[in-house]
């Protein structure tokens, strides 16, 4: 995970470089969507995981990355908006753009599937990472009871 996190990190200075180049400036308040959601969250995020606090690490990961895909997303494929990377022409720095655009939809895509997988979800393990797939499915099964009046172990039905 953290490769992808610094790959993360490598797309995005990129996709900064081309914003800039091309003139394309963010309001005060993206600025600071972006450099707190997008930027600092998986750093704070990677910093967790790798102080073995790997369950708060990958919910900060999946909510960082979550904002971001929904953010880069709307901004760049959906609303009509100065960085949709359908209106941006054919110059060389539109091709950049729509490159890193794309490459960190993929990235910020796949963290949230490692993240949802890591936390169990999808595994029928719940929210738990610590329980293993097998473990997900015994708390299924009833375990035979001591009969209270006659003290024989009754089966899985309950007859004794």
């Amino acid at each position: 995970m953290t490769g992808l996190i610094l790959l993360h990190f490598v797309v995005m200075s990129l996709h900064r470089v081309a914003h800039q180049r091309m003139g394309i400036h963010l309001e005060p308040w993206q600025r600071a969507f972006v450099g707190s959601v997008i930027f600092a969250g998986p750093l704070i995020a990677l910093a967790a995981l790798w102080m073995f606090r790997k369950e708060v690490g990958t919910v900060l990961l999946a909510l960082s990355m979550a904002g971001s895909l929904m953010f880069g997303t709307c901004y760049h494929f959906f609303l009509s908006t100065s960085d949709n990377v359908f209106y941006l022409g054919q110059s060389g720095w539109a091709h950049w753009f729509m490159a890193t655009a794309v490459l960190l939809a993929i990235i910020e895509m796949a963290c949230c599937v490692w993240c949802v997988w890591t936390l169990g979800f999808g595994r029928g393990n719940g929210a738990n990472p610590n329980r293993s797939a097998s473990e997900g499915n015994k708390q299924n099964i009833r375990k035979p009871r001591q009969d209270a009046l006659s003290g024989n172990r009754a089966d899985l039905l309950g007859r004794s």
